[in-house]
């Protein structure tokens, strides 16, 4: 069910970019990304939680796969760790891309005004890149732990 939720909200952004009259292509941004990424890693390797991340997603994945109640609350944790860095790191990203794009100015050249366009459009991925991530990994997978949970603690 989680995967089937996935795959509709990646489809969803995809058709409304292309509805918009967007290239799909043009959202690609291989910077924005490893400044949300690379957080993320330091996070996973620094708590050293790894494991728990990918069981984690296989239990929200896996409708029949339990996870033992503490790793289960471990799990919980991380999960709420890694939207709280990812809503970080798009912050930081946007604010870095944009003084990026800024400092390109030139007064004196009416040309620097068509690029400075693209680089705000540039700087504003990161936060979608972030608010992705968030809406449709983090939230939904903590979400699905947090009800498996509650329904172990019910029974």
């Amino acid at each position: 069910m989680f995967l089937l939720g996935l795959v509709c909200f990646m489809i969803g952004c995809g058709g409304v970019i292309m509805v918009t009259g967007g290239a799909i292509w043009s959202f690609a941004s291989w910077l924005s990304l490893m400044v949300i990424l690379i957080p993320l890693l330091a996070v996973l390797t620094k708590t050293n939680s790894f494991k728990i991340f990918y069981g984690g997603m296989k239990a929200a994945i896996l409708p029949n796969r339990k996870l033992p109640e503490c790793s289960c609350k471990q799990a919980i944790l991380v999960f709420r760790l890694l939207s709280k860095t990812t809503r970080i790191a798009s912050l930081i990203g946007l604010l870095i891309s944009l003084v990026n794009a800024l400092v390109g100015l030139d007064y004196y050249s009416p040309e620097s005004v068509y690029f400075l366009g693209t680089n705000i459009a540039s700087a504003l991925t990161t936060p979608l890149y972030g608010l992705i991530m968030i809406a449709a990994i983090f939230e939904p997978v903590g979400f699905i732990l947090k009800k498996q949970l509650n329904s172990r603690d019910n029974k």
